[in-house]
């Protein structure tokens, strides 16, 4: 139902003409309608498909040793840091910059550190030498970020050094802006379950997701993917406020089937402000029947059998008639 629409059938309930309530107050009755039905139902359900972005968080105590043989980028063994200032759920590209810069800082200025996203791989240009070594850094005030950010360490005796997919790279996805909590979330057609924040500290493992934590509108998942798969989730969010510019083509931002109970809200509140309180008690009695229903039919789409991971079944649900 668009904006305009839902104006019209809250005037006809109320029976409001323009000449005494302005489509502003109406649309800043439904916005609070909206809002009062998302707190009764702990949320309005939302369906979204996210992708998973490779994202890294850099310390200057972060570090990695480095030997480039041959060419105008030899370079005798040195302790490399990541980064000159710490930062946060940092892109491939661009942590695949700020490697280049450090590097070159330290000599070799025409080397390269590129990001494929396609492979969720570093890749080290010398250029033009014969061999390149990643080892744990020497000096003892830096940790070894060789895993976090390569994967891997040792020697390729060639012009590139390709590192593997670093770990934990993908752990974390962001959630939308307006989650509230989840309802059911699957990766690749599995069903992931919560699990204790422990288990996300150092996952370590690649692998299918089977677990996820959330904490800050932020989703950790356990074991860590290293491909793209359909990462699906149904979650409790709250509405957006309505713009109170009204435009014909502004749809409301809920399921049809609680238009009437945002209507019955608002009417409610307009006739709490004429001062019919018991009208607003006729139509508030209206908004919980209807708010009820989609409550029930919610529950009832529960199947008697829902299945569960690797084809065992789970408890049968009772539905309520």
């Amino acid at each position: 139902m668009t904006l305009t629409s839902m104006i019209s059938r809250v005037r006809e309930r109320s029976r409001t003409s323009d000449d005494f309530v302005a489509d502003s107050i109406i649309v800043d009755r439904i916005n609070e309608a909206i809002i009062q039905l998302a707190k009764d139902m702990g949320g309005l359900v939302k369906e979204a498909y996210l992708p998973l972005t490779p994202k890294f968080d850099m310390s200057t105590h972060h570090a990695f040793n480095i030997t480039i043989v041959g060419g105008t980028n030899a370079l005798v063994a040195t302790d490399i840091p990541v980064t000159d200032a710490a930062l946060n759920d940092v892109a491939g590209a661009a942590t695949a910059t700020e490697l280049q810069e450090r590097i070159r800082a330290a000599g070799p200025t025409t080397l390269l550190v590129t990001w494929s996203a396609s492979t969720y791989k570093f890749t080290i240009d010398g250029d033009d030498c014969t061999s390149i070594e990643i080892l744990a850094p020497v000096a003892a005030n830096y940790a070894d970020a060789t895993d976090l950010f390569f994967g891997k360490a040792g020697k390729e005796t060639a012009t590139t050094w390709v590192s593997n997919v670093p770990q934990d790279c993908m752990l974390t996805v962001a959630l939308p802006s307006d989650f509230l909590r989840i309802k059911a979330v699957e990766w690749d057609r599995n069903p992931l379950s919560p699990a204790p924040f422990d288990l996300f500290m150092s996952p370590q493992a690649h692998g299918t997701p089977c677990y996820y934590q959330i904490i800050d509108k932020t989703m950790r998942i356990n074991a860590v993917p290293v491909a793209q798969k359909l990462f699906h989730l149904f979650y409790y969010y709250s509405p957006a406020t309505l713009v109170v510019v009204v435009d014909a083509d502004t749809d409301i931002p809920v399921e049809a089937e609680i238009e009437d109970a945002i209507i019955f809200y608002s009417t409610v509140l307009l006739k709490e402000d004429e001062g019919d309180l018991e009208k607003a008690g006729y139509f508030r009695a209206r908004y919980i029947i209807a708010k009820n229903e989609y409550k029930q039919q919610l529950g009832n789409q529960n199947p008697k059998f829902r299945t569960y991971r690797k084809g065992t079944i789970r408890k049968e649900y009772r539905v309520i008639t």
